[in-house]
């Protein structure tokens, strides 16, 4: 929260940390992962970090979701059907 109420960050920073809290800074815009002791040693050693960027795709819902449908039955039902999806790929 210190950052956050001096602004020392902005969106789409990178902001990294060893503390699993490190991630709030997600939801104001900036990315930001839990690297972890050893991970941290290596920026500041080095001031640069390894990351593994992941295949990205879109996804588009379309049509009217019923008024009690939430972000969260939305985000839940899409999970399960990717995970169901690696499964089956990886057999």
């Amino acid at each position: 929260r210190f950052f956050q109420r001096k602004g020392l960050y902005d969106q789409e920073m990178l902001i990294v940390g060893t503390d699993s809290h490190t991630t709030i800074y997600g939801a104001f815009g900036a990315f930001s992962p839990d690297i972890g002791a050893t991970g941290m040693a290596g920026v500041w050693a080095t001031g640069k970090l390894w990351l593994s960027v992941p295949e990205t795709f879109k996804i588009v819902i379309n049509g009217t979701l019923p008024a009690y449908v939430t972000a969260e039955d939305i985000i839940l039902h899409i999970i399960g059907k990717l995970v169901r999806m690696v499964q089956t790929t990886r057999r």
